[in-house]
């Protein structure tokens, strides 16, 4: 959907510059006329423009439905008071696909192509007759010099942005990655640059195929989420000022998802020596016999390349589900013999155990965990063993 809302408005700014006027709708200016949710995009043109015989060179401001045609971006949730957006004056056209949910007022809030419209931040919420939405529109527009400059009108001069610089990609999760640059100080290498409004973000799988991924304000960071993990991205980005002008592409950057945990090794049994405390290396507390006492030792391997696609994971929290096999865990210990849990009382089987200290595996490491059990005499058979991190769970055992 946004590239198609992207190719309609390069399609009526095309139309625009070989004709002089604004097309009467999409199909005019030969694009298509519906998002990927199969609904119509939204197409609004400015009044003194929008008929064969008018001429955009000779327009010097923009009405629509008798007041200034004008685009509000918003710079937070509220976006409320003057303080809350940033206007777009002039505007020549807006194109827009209303989202999912088909609710066109988190754009045009009285549904009438009346302005001011807004863009208001995504996932945002707004109210409309009693219901809230999440704002889901995807919006382009081109002002008045943007066209006009387009068309070779005389007396039309325009500076085009320098891009950001120094755009890094980070890993964050096992979904996604953090965008951070620098913006642009300048237009030109003597011109402050004091109409920034936004930034493209086009994303790639292969470093070649970019495709727009997201239009966003002013700042200086972005999280894409809803990746792949383990998956290499590749991204570009451009600064875009107050009239709709493009830099050139900022130099491509890649980075690749976390990769997770994938492996384990199957457990070796033993029977430990007994005490009433958790305070020495091979011990489990408070059992009756040596015959209920277990312990298992199992490794875990994380499968991540630090120098590629790997992160340290941190486990939080282990959810330990066995058979039939009456009996609790007592204690989990790591490779340095810290004890990251120790419960007299102990935790049942499919229970959550919350690690006191957590483990963290580095990238291409392995490490052995020690799990001790209480049970009513029979070796514990495994079912599942579910790690907790701040990135998810994963079952592996």
């Amino acid at each position: 959907s946004r590239e198609v809302v992207k190719s309609a408005k390069e399609a009526v700014l095309g139309y625009v510059v070989k004709n002089g006027y604004l097309p009467a709708d999409l199909e005019t200016a030969g694009a298509r006329k519906l998002d990927a949710w199969g609904n119509d995009l939204v197409l609004y043109r400015a009044t003194e423009f929008d008929a064969s015989g008018e001429n955009a060179c000779g327009v010097t401001a923009t009405t629509l439905g008798g007041q200034p045609f004008e685009v509000r971006e918003c710079k937070n949730v509220s976006c409320a008071n003057p303080v809350d957006y940033n206007v777009k004056s002039n505007i020549g056209f807006i194109v827009f696909s209303k989202g999912p949910d088909a609710n066109e007022a988190g754009t045009d809030p009285g549904k009438d192509g009346v302005p001011p419209f807004y863009v208001r931040i995504q996932d945002s919420p707004y109210t409309d007759g009693g219901t809230t939405y999440n704002y889901d529109d995807i919006v382009q527009y081109a002002a008045l010099d943007e066209i006009r400059f387009e068309m070779g009108c005389t007396g039309v001069t325009t500076t085009i942005p320098n891009p950001p610089t120094v755009v890094t990609a980070t890993r964050s999760t096992l979904s996604s990655l953090n965008l951070t640059w620098t913006p642009p100080t300048t237009n030109t290498d003597a011109s402050p640059l004091i109409d920034l409004v936004g930034y493209e973000i086009d994303r790639s799988l292969d470093g070649a195929t970019y495709l727009l991924l997201q239009s966003i304000g002013v700042g200086s960071s972005f999280t894409d989420t809803s990746l792949v993990a383990a998956q290499r991205y590749f991204y570009q980005m451009r600064a875009i000022d107050k009239d709709g002008n493009e830099s050139a592409n900022s130099a491509p950057i890649t980075s690749t998802t976390i990769s997770p945990i994938r492996q384990t090794v199957a457990a070796a049994w033993s029977q430990p020596a007994n005490e009433a405390a958790c305070s020495a290396a091979n011990a489990v507390p408070s059992c009756a016999t040596a015959a209920n006492r277990r312990k298992a030792l199992f490794t875990i391997q994380n499968t991540g390349n630090a120098a590629d696609n790997g992160a340290n994971i941190t486990v939080n929290s282990m959810v330990i589900t066995w058979g039939t096999t009456g009996g609790t865990v007592k204690k989990i210990q790591a490779p340095d013999l810290t004890n990251r849990y120790c419960n007299l009382t102990g935790t049942a089987s499919g229970s959550t155990t919350t690690l006191t200290a957590p483990l963290t595996i580095n990238a291409g490491a392995s490490t052995t965990m020690s799990i001790y059990w209480c049970t009513t005499g029979a070796q514990p058979i495994f079912v599942s063993v579910q790690f907790n991190t701040a990135d998810g769970s994963f079952t592996l055992y």
